[in-house]
């Protein structure tokens, strides 16, 4: 299968030698000749090489053309990850889960200790840079979160048999 672009127009040489362009209307055209339209088009053309000596091509091709100096297509939107939160009513403290299977675990597991809430809030991992640590406190079953790696480090350091740390949580943005 061969491709050109003409001014307006993709044309293809399928294996059986028919043309077909597609215009920027949509509409599909049929020209007879594909060496003659593609030698008009394009004089350096000479129908020999390994495009146009390539076998015919099975099944469904798929052609990119990029238009040097044209506008780009805007980025795709961002990506964004929800934060679940659950609320316990022993602690009077929130929990966060940065997926849905640790959501989905807890509302198994614990039902009777975290209530969903639902979502909390999203984050965007393209650009959320600074982690968010989550500590689990053994002594009475709440979590803590800290931003700061240097407060990580000391609750660490300072309560090593209380404070248990869970690694990060999700990323915050700064």
């Amino acid at each position: 299968m061969v491709a050109m672009l003409l001014v307006g127009a993709l044309t293809v040489l399928s294996p059986g030698g028919a043309v077909t362009a597609s215009l920027s209307s949509g509409a599909s055209v049929g020209v007879t000749s594909a060496i003659e339209t593609m030698a008009a088009a394009a004089p350096e053309f000479t129908g020999v090489g390994p495009a146009a000596s390539a076998p015919p091509a099975q099944g469904t091709v798929t052609v990119t053309v990029t238009v040097v100096g044209a506008t780009p297509p805007p980025p795709p939107p961002p990506t964004v990850i929800p934060i679940y939160r659950f609320y316990s009513p022993k602690s009077g403290t929130h929990f966060y889960a940065p997926n849905a299977d640790e959501r989905d675990t807890v509302i198994a597991r614990w039902p009777e200790v975290w209530h969903y809430e639902g979502i909390a809030y999203t984050v965007n991992p393209a650009r959320n840079t600074q982690p968010l640590y989550r500590f689990y406190n053994m002594a009475n079953g709440s979590h803590f979160y800290t931003a700061s790696a240097e407060e990580a480090n000391h609750v660490i350091a300072t309560w090593p048999d209380i404070c248990q740390l869970e690694g990060v949580c999700f990323w915050l943005g700064q």
